[in-house]
């Protein structure tokens, strides 16, 4: 019985099922995209609620602020928690600036109902990353390969960039 056990029991749960093998990238047009903060963003607001008013003329200036000020109250929630709330951390992280290895770990999804999870990969150096290898153990495989935002040979992550690995464990 206990052999039976063993033989049926999901393929090494907390182990990996594979790899990610990373190098630095010699790619200078790699790099994030700048974007506003959420106070250069209130400022432009302003700025432009400002504008606004003052094209507008002065008979209904004020008519415009209030209406202004109750988008603005009505816009910013109080006491409330994110809308947005944070996700989960990426599963497999490229943390090595001169490259590496990074594990792709067992997930559960692997052994119940369609047998296959969708891996966040995140490149958390100040160097953009080239993937050089995406191997697997055992009888694991990348689906869609190739895919907008899916992980792929060749492809390069700038800092803080992120692409996608779906791992199918077939039986």
């Amino acid at each position: 019985m206990a052999l039976l056990t063993l033989a049926c029991a999901p393929s090494a749960w907390g182990q990996s099922v594979g790899s990610v093998t990373y190098a630095p990238a010699a790619l200078a047009g790699a790099h994030g995209v700048p974007t506003l903060s959420q106070w250069a963003l209130w400022g432009l607001a302003l700025v432009l609620g400002v504008l606004a008013v003052r094209s507008t003329g002065r008979g209904t200036a004020r008519a415009a602020a209030g209406l202004l000020a109750c988008a603005a109250l009505l816009g910013t929630p109080w006491g409330e928690p994110a809308a947005a709330q944070p996700a989960l951390g990426p599963e497999v992280l490229l943390d090595q600036e001169d490259g590496g290895q990074a594990p792709i770990a067992h997930h559960p999804d692997l052994d119940a109902g369609d047998r296959f999870h969708v891996y966040e990969v995140l490149n958390d150096t100040p160097r953009p990353q080239r993937i050089t290898a995406i191997d697997f153990t055992g009888m694991h495989e990348q689906l869609y390969q190739g895919d907008q935002g899916q992980c792929a040979v060749g492809a390069v992550l700038a800092p803080q960039a992120r692409c996608e690995i779906a791992v199918y464990h077939a039986f």
